[in-house]
């Protein structure tokens, strides 16, 4: 199952053409109106006061990067390999938080006819590493499938 699991991990990161890939720790920056006010009503906003940066994305492939991917400015609220990371679908100047993610980097997948593109987000320590792989399920994504194994 391991060896499946990594299989289509890989596959996922495999497609440098198609994925697009954010860092927390990437130059980023200040999110448009549309998606601070959706930032705006989360708990680590309210709870420390953390700003947001991120940059612009496409979600469904449509050639046009609409979408929004957040993380906190400055480390706030991170933790020692991750730090929140917040994905907006965006459409007509509005947005929602399609998932509320925590992690290192997330890198999208190939392009899904008819839905959003996978996300994988990982994050990991000089021991351990983790990644999750997230579909969409027409409303928000889901987890489909974690890996958490010590580092070699």
């Amino acid at each position: 199952m391991k060896k499946i699991l990594m299989g289509l991990l890989l596959l996922l990161a495999a497609a440098p053409a198609l994925a697009e890939d954010f860092n927390v720790e990437d130059a980023l920056v200040k999110p448009p109106p549309a998606v601070q006010r959706v930032l705006q009503g989360l708990d680590v906003t309210r709870e420390f006061h953390c700003a947001f940066e991120g940059r612009a994305v496409d979600l469904d492939s449509d050639g046009r990067a609409t979408d929004f991917i957040a993380t906190t400015s400055q480390g706030c609220a991170w933790g020692a390999a991750a730090g929140p990371i917040e994905v907006l679908r965006c459409e007509a100047e509005r947005c929602k938080l399609v998932l509320d993610g925590t992690g290192y980097s997330l890198t999208l997948g190939r392009p899904q006819p008819g839905s959003l593109r996978n996300v994988a987000i990982s994050s990991g320590t000089a021991n351990l590493y983790q990644e999750e792989l997230w579909k969409y399920d027409g409303q928000q994504y889901k987890k489909a499938r974690s890996y958490m194994g010590a580092r070699r």
